[in-house]
Parts: structure tokens; sequence; C-alpha cells
């Protein structure tokens, strides 16, 4: 197993033994709250939460987000969590693929999301450290086409990259590289922030290289500066300062969000259904949930995680009704249905 397959599955190892979230941080939407509509002729038989994602179908719009690839570990919870996304009609997105583009050979544990999810969107990532050192030209356009992808992120991990022992802090050509990129692809790109939230500025320059998808990936979720510190040695460990590092989900989302002509997508902190409610309310055309997935999963198994996102989708619907809004594109972006709480 080399270094990489190493971190891979001590992220995993983390996941099942610690909680490692923000301890301050939070995502924000707990300061708003919905406000009741129920004077209207709407009936719930006529609410649809329907909506289209990357040219493709889904239930209601959420995403089971990046977790892990390359590594037999990740075979099981990839199986079972396409399964899951093609039975309930939502979108799926693998974890890095920079093991395809190491080692050159595409591993089942990716090739499965697409044998078993065959009519959802399937998304893989790849990090800026891989884009600035020119490595996504080894054959990520036939990786693409054999994955069968819909769309790609790009995650922008600095605090990552800073913090592990091989991480890359050299950026100098990143925005030339990730301009060729785009232009070189035919799927959408997304950025994706990796728990720290992207800033206004962040937001201006994103839409300047090109992007026309964009994931804020909060703070108030996971801290992968603590996911990271766990694994590297002494020497290598941050002040703990950096462990609350970032803008949250919802603070980032409203900077996206009044960017209309960008596809937003809302991460970071969304761990039950009211937060992915008011996501969408605030203006995200999707949301998505990566860790809270994988630890349902792992603790209560994937019977239950399916029972649990069933409930997702009933609670959106239940919110829309007792609302006034029978429709999911009304539902997206209409503030008016949120009150800010007064502390």
């Amino acid at each position: 197993m080399n270094n990489l397959e190493k971190r891979k599955l001590n992220h995993l190892k983390v996941f099942n033994t610690y909680n490692p979230v923000f301890s301050k941080t939070v995502t924000g939407f707990d300061k708003y709250r919905f406000l009741p509509h129920t004077v209207n002729d709407i009936s719930l038989k006529d609410v649809k939460t329907e909506t289209y994602f990357l040219e493709r179908k889904l239930s209601f719009p959420f995403m089971i987000g990046s977790m892990s690839g390359g590594i037999k570990e990740a075979y099981q919870f990839n199986s079972d969590l396409s399964a899951v996304a093609e039975n309930l009609k939502i979108a799926f997105a693998l974890g890095s693929f920079r093991p395809i583009l190491e080692s050159g050979k595409i591993m089942e544990s990716y090739s499965i999301a697409r044998k078993n999810a065959p009519s959802v969107p399937i998304l893989a990532n790849i990090g800026i450290g891989q884009i600035t050192k020119g490595e996504w030209k080894k054959g990520l356009l036939s990786i693409i086409d054999d994955m069968e992808l819909d769309g790609l992120f790009i995650h922008f991990n600095k605090l990552q990259e800073y913090i592990q022992k091989d991480g890359n802090t050299n950026f100098d050509n990143l925005e030339n590289e990730i301009k060729k990129l785009i232009d070189e692809i035919e799927i959408p790109v997304i950025a994706k922030e990796v728990g720290n939230g992207f800033s206004k500025k962040d937001i201006e320059s994103l839409i300047n290289w090109g992007f026309k998808y964009i994931d804020v990936s909060g703070a108030g979720g996971t801290s992968w500066a603590k996911v990271e510190n766990l694994l590297v040695s002494e020497n290598k460990k941050i002040n703990s300062s950096f462990f609350e590092w970032g803008i949250p989900t919802s603070e980032s989302l409203k900077y996206l969000t009044s960017y209309k002509q960008i596809f937003s997508i809302a991460s970071g902190g969304i761990d039950e259904p009211e937060k992915m409610a008011k996501s969408l309310a605030f203006g995200a055309n999707i949301a998505c949930s990566a860790r809270f997935i994988y630890q349902i999963y792992y603790q209560k198994g994937v019977e239950y995680l399916e029972n649990e996102l069933m409930k997702w989708q009933k609670t959106l619907k239940a919110i829309m009704y007792l609302t006034g809004i029978n429709n999911i594109d009304e539902f997206i972006g209409n503030k008016e249905i949120l009150s800010e709480i007064d502390e």
C-alpha cells in the first residue's frame, strides 16, 4: 500500500473513530426559520420536489458527496451508496481519482458506481494539487469517458495540502491549468471548497476563471484541518485555531447565490433535512452531504441510510407544502419564506 492509499484508508478510520467537526463555528442556518403560509389552495399531492442536475432527473435536489475511492475498503460503500442513489434518484459523487491518474487503471471501487447507478448523475473529483502540477493531463479525458462521469469537481483544498506530509503548496500556475482543463473536457467542471467556504473575492475569481458551477463547502461541518492533523507527525501539526478556519456555509452561500448565472451547490454541515431545505431557500440549486452520510452508513447500515434519505425528501416536501409552494423551482432562492431569528 503506497502513501496515498494509506492516507485514503486513514481518512476512513478517522471518520469511523472520531467526529472531526467544527467545535465553535456553525453553518449559520440555525439563525433562520421558515415562515408558515397555510392560507392557500395548495394540496400535498400537488407538491413536486423533482429537479434536473447535469441533464439527469432527480427526485429532489440532493447529492451524496465525495468520500473515497482507489482502495479496496472503498468498494463496498461506493457500491452500496451508488445503489442508494439509483434507488432514490439522487446524485452521487465519488472520491478523488488521483489514484487512477497515478496507477493508470480504473479500480473497481470507482467503476462499480455507474454499474449500480445507470440513470443518475455521477461525479468524481481531483484536487488543485494535481491540477497545478499538470497531472490531470495523464489520460483525464479517457478516464472521464470510461467512468461515464457527468461532472468533475475540482477541490480547492489549500489548508489540507498545507497540513499533509507530502502536500503541495505551490500553486504558481493554477489559473492557467484550470482554464486549460475547463476548455478541454466536455463535462461541467465544478469548483468546490473543502469545508472552509469560498469568500466573495474567491467566487469572483472562479467566475473569471470560467466556472459555471460552484460548491461553497462552507465551515460548520467536517473540519478537514482536524482530520489531517490527526494523521501527521508532531512537527507537522498546526495551531488549533485552524480547526475553526473558514466561512460558515450560509454566509458563503449568500455570496454565491448573488450571482444568478452560476449553478450553486450547498455543502458543509448539511446534516439534517431542514438545513438542506434552508440552503435551497437561500438559493442553492442542490444540496450535498458526505461525512453525515458515511457515518450513518457505517454505524447503522445501508437500509437505515436509504430510509433516512427518504425522510429527507418527505421533509422537504412537507416544508414546501407548509410554506405554500408546490414547485421546487419556486422554492429555490425564495428568501421570503425565511425569517432571521432575533437573538
